[in-house]
């Protein structure tokens, strides 16, 4: 036989001389995601047969792409069910499916649906990978972190700050804060709930009091 390939189906030149057998061939001078048609020829007497069926193959050795689009990297939630969203895509071949796993558990099939939630997640940090496969077998993971905190950081006063009166105009007022999951991002002081100061991650703060305050 003899075997011809192309770019296109007008143009197949001839490729290479194949044995009666095996019947088959396997092209390594490929490149992915270009097109590649082929057909056979016998081989006569004297001359050759007609062109065989023209087929065509796309080389792909790329699997799936997948876009998380939540919960983003090292994201924090105040409650308890998640529900993860990506996207999927795969230019070259046919994605069957995707799968999750969360904290290297059980995967989850949850077919071609590009959204799932996780209910009832207790506080802690997960990483959640999810994966796709193709029509070609080939198979893609992606991962993400995220944490789950549905409880208030511990906040405590320093020192004698609790008296009813005090005889100073110039007071200050220490505390101490504690988030063993997600940590304090930051401190919110009010005076009378009306004035507010934003202290990031400071833990002392001079006020100057006339009066009447709490």
């Amino acid at each position: 036989y003899a075997l011809y390939r192309g770019s296109s189906p007008l143009n197949l030149e001839f490729y290479q001389d194949l044995e009666l057998e095996p019947r088959s061939y396997i092209d390594f001078d490929v490149n992915p995601g270009w097109a590649y048609y082929y057909a056979i020829k016998p081989k006569l007497d004297f001359t050759l047969g007609p062109f065989s069926e023209i087929v065509s193959a796309i080389p792909d050795n790329t699997g799936p792409q997948i876009e998380i689009i939540s919960p983003e990297p090292n994201q924090f939630f105040s409650r308890s069910n998640v529900t993860v969203l990506w996207n999927g895509q795969d230019p070259e071949s046919q994605i069957l499916g995707y799968e999750l796993s969360l904290n290297d558990g059980k995967w989850v099939d949850v077919g071609l649906q590009t959204m799932f939630t996780y209910p009832d997640l207790e506080d802690g940090f997960y990483n959640l990978k999810i994966r796709a496969e193709n029509d070609k077998n080939i198979v893609s993971s992606y991962l993400v972190n995220f944490g789950i905190d549905t409880t208030a950081p511990d906040i405590w006063f320093s020192g004698d700050v609790n008296r009813s009166y005090t005889n100073i105009e110039v007071f200050d007022v220490r505390w101490s804060g504690y988030d063993d999951v997600s940590g304090i991002k930051e401190f919110y002081l009010t005076l009378n709930d009306e004035d507010q100061n934003f202290m990031e991650k400071e833990t002392n703060l001079r006020v100057r009091l006339e009066g009447g305050h709490n």
